[in-house]
């Protein structure tokens, strides 16, 4: 699988069935990619799932036509963390999204989200899914960030870099099995167009 983002197929390579993609992100950034990626997937032809918080299933469905949508309100509980692995146990999609994990972090110490994270690759390992995952690097200290790229395939990190008085976003792969770590790049996201440009210096 591919995100159709031709710099960063360029810098990631293929993704192969029972991998795991760690999206660092800061805030909301990067669910864009999460929706781009899993678009691609049913371009291809290919069946996928989402979890997501309840207040973001109105903007899969803006992106995803035919997702199997995991919410709080359908399926699963945040506070009964074994709920969440058993949904991904009984996915029958091959392809999908994670975007709860901030969410977790806030209700759940963060050993005890790094422990379901744990199972989580265990099942897509198992299963050969290919699951694309956000996190707000944010939310944790540098040890527990270490864990969570550790136990993740490839790590691309999403950030906002200072040019001058203005904010850009910039993006780089940071951990993968088969590429060295890449420079940063600029990152463009405008409505469903995403786009990365040139290396910064």
């Amino acid at each position: 699988m591919r995100f159709a983002i031709a710099k960063l197929d360029e810098l990631i390579g293929e993704i192969e069935p029972g991998r795991v993609v760690l999206l660092e992100t800061v805030g909301e950034l990067g669910r864009e990619f999460v929706f781009k990626f899993l678009q691609t997937a049913e371009k291809s032809g290919e069946e996928v799932f989402i979890f997501v918080p309840g207040r973001m299933v109105h903007d899969v469905r803006k992106w995803l036509k035919n997702a199997f949508v995991i919410y709080p309100e359908q399926g699963i509980n945040l506070h009964e963390l074994f709920s969440i692995s058993l949904a991904l146990r009984n996915a029958r999609q091959k392809i999908g999204g994670f975007l709860l994990l901030d969410t977790l972090i806030i209700l759940h110490s963060p050993e005890k989200v790094f422990q379901l994270f744990r199972e989580i690759t265990d099942v897509v390992r198992k299963k050969e899914q290919i699951l694309i995952v956000t996190f707000d690097k944010n939310l944790v200290d540098e040890k527990i960030l270490a864990m969570f790229e550790e136990e993740s395939d490839y790590v691309i990190e999403l950030r906002e870099i200072a040019e001058g008085f203005r904010l850009k976003k910039g993006i780089r792969v940071k951990k993968s099995p088969f590429r060295p770590p890449s420079d940063f790049y600029e990152l463009v996201i405008e409505g469903e167009r995403i786009d990365v440009g040139d290396r910064y210096v």
